[in-house]
């Protein structure tokens, strides 16, 4: 399988940041881990932030997609992935599988499936977190049509 998302390495882009992605909470790393460029958060009770790959991704005749990152966390309240799905008539529906007791201090692949909606035109793919979080950290995102 191929994957879908576009500088999966997390190259810097002219601002610092990787290209193609944005979020909120998270600091983009100087470490990484077979070639991969890492990102941690660190939140405080209450907190919150996101990681999410920018570009719409086409879905159109497609049956699901399956998305994820190699994660760990020192501990986390609420880790989820999410794929925002939209229609052709701006009709939106975003789905979530909350993944927090998967992810522990050793890395591992943490991936959701999301099936395709019949009137979806686009996909966005997005890592959320939520409550206290401790050293969480992340790299190679993925996706796959499945």
């Amino acid at each position: 399988m191929k994957n879908i998302i576009c500088n999966s390495r997390w190259c810097p882009g002219p601002d610092g940041g990787p290209l193609y992605f944005s979020g909120s909470g998270a600091t983009y790393d100087n470490l990484c881990v077979c070639g991969y460029r890492t990102c941690t958060t660190t939140l405080p009770e209450g907190g919150s932030g996101y990681d999410q790959y920018d570009p719409a991704i086409p879905v159109r005749g497609q049956q699901a997609i399956t998305w994820g990152y190699v994660l760990r966390a020192v501990e986390a309240q609420d880790i989820r992935l999410a794929a925002e799905f939209c229609g052709p008539n701006g009709q939106t529906e975003r789905r979530e599988e909350v993944i927090t007791c998967r992810v522990c201090y050793c890395f591992s692949r943490q991936m959701a499936t999301f099936s395709i909606p019949d009137w979806a035109e686009t996909v966005r793919l997005s890592l959320h977190f939520a409550g206290k979080t401790t050293a969480c950290t992340y790299y190679a995102p993925a996706a796959y049509f499945c």
